[in-house]
């Protein structure tokens, strides 16, 4: 989900639902199927943004979503390391190869 607002005028209950969206629907999917991805050595990827990294102007919201996504996917691969050839991947995409709006 995106959302495009100076930082200082973000409306909060567009900021919760955009990270119910972004971070804690890929952290519900991780807790429902892990074990499925685990015995199948699966590959779990989640899609991110250079907004995650690198922040877009007027979209504070949006790129503290994806970082979140970032630091999670990047526990989440620690995590999984002990269970074998289990993977985890972001695929952190640009506006230029994603059309969001």
């Amino acid at each position: 989900m995106l959302y495009t607002m100076p930082a200082a005028d973000n409306d909060m209950e567009i900021v919760e639902r955009l990270h119910a969206v972004n971070v804690v629907g890929p952290m519900r999917m991780v807790r429902y199927f892990h074990r499925q991805v685990i015995k199948t050595r699966g590959l779990i990827i989640n899609t991110g943004s250079v907004g995650g990294v690198a922040p877009y102007t007027w979209r504070s919201a949006y790129n503290a979503s994806k970082a979140a996504l970032h630091h999670y996917g990047n526990t989440l691969r620690v995590e999984m390391n002990p269970f074998g050839s289990v993977e985890s991947l972001l695929l952190a995409l640009d506006s230029h190869h994603l059309r969001l709006e």
